[in-house]
């Protein structure tokens, strides 16, 4: 588990261990650790709209990869069950610019560019 690998390095990441710990914790409170809304760290809040958001629109070996709008509609459906409604608020209005070529994606930043 990444946070056992980054324990070790103390204060260094104290502060992203939480966020790490609970990216995969449902806002209803049905994830791994049963913590529900506020007790979720933010960040852990963000990374996982982003997370399932960066999973949805990839590739993967067991099919193939949602459109930018398959995966926000999930997202949207999933909204106060999965994810922090006011999370996923900021997600759908910055929507838009993560259509465009504005943003960094895997590929551009393994490149270079």
């Amino acid at each position: 588990m990444a946070v056992n690998m980054l324990e070790p390095l103390g204060e260094t990441v104290g502060d992203i261990l939480p966020i790490i710990l609970h990216h995969h914790e449902k806002y209803d409170g049905s994830g791994y650790y049963k913590a529900a809304q506020e007790d979720i760290p933010l960040g852990a809040r963000i990374i996982a709209v982003a997370d399932v958001y960066d999973a949805l629109t990839t590739d993967r070996p067991y099919r193939k990869a949602f459109t930018s709008l398959q995966a926000k509609q999930e997202i949207l459906a999933n909204s106060g069950t999965h994810f922090d409604p006011q999370v996923v608020k900021a997600f759908s209005e910055i929507f838009s610019y993560l259509e465009t070529d504005n943003y960094l994606s895997s590929s551009s930043v393994a490149a270079g560019e």
